[in-house]
């Protein structure tokens, strides 16, 4: 090969790397920068589901805002959500293939995220939750603390946001 032909080879792959390195920093920044926050975390199911031969669970839905400060759009993962009640894991949601485009200098509602708790998972950790579901549904207000982790991925960039909800 000619000097011309590696200069044309060498700078091409110079450029291409660069390129990449590039949208790859501006990505990182860019899903560091999304902040992520329940708006609203509710009971979807009303009452028990699953009292045949499974194991019965209570689905409650997450309603969760993205915001987006930085110029550039970013492509995640639905989040998966991981919760805990006094540091013991009791329910998680579904996961899902489904992606989600959060908005250059925008907010993206991500809404309808179902959390399962089944009774297995809960009932050691707060062996009142039955009755504690109960009496929210006949409308008793929220007391129970929970710490949900939201976890998203995007072009290969794993975050975690932990925040706190009364259930």
């Amino acid at each position: 090969m000619s000097k011309t032909g590696t200069i044309v080879v060498v700078g091409s792959l110079s450029a291409i790397g660069i390129y990449a390195l590039t949208r790859l920093f501006n990505t990182s920044t860019t899903a560091d920068a999304i902040n992520y926050h329940i708006e609203n975390f509710n009971l979807k199911s009303q009452g028990l589901k699953g009292l045949g031969f499974t194991i019965p669970k209570v689905v409650f839905k997450a309603d969760i805002k993205a915001d987006n400060p930085t110029d550039q759009d970013l492509v995640i993962t639905h989040p998966y959500l991981k919760v805990y009640y006094n540091g013991k894991l009791i329910g998680t949601s579904t996961t899902s293939s489904k992606t989600i485009t959060i908005k250059a200098k925008d907010s993206t509602a991500i809404n309808d995220v179902d959390v399962e708790f089944y009774a297995n998972s809960v009932v050691p950790v707060m062996p009142d939750f039955i009755k504690y579901i109960v009496s929210r549904l006949a409308g008793a207000k929220a007391k129970r603390k929970l710490k949900i982790e939201i976890l998203t991925s995007g072009n290969d960039i794993n975050k975690t946001i932990t925040e706190e909800v009364l259930i």
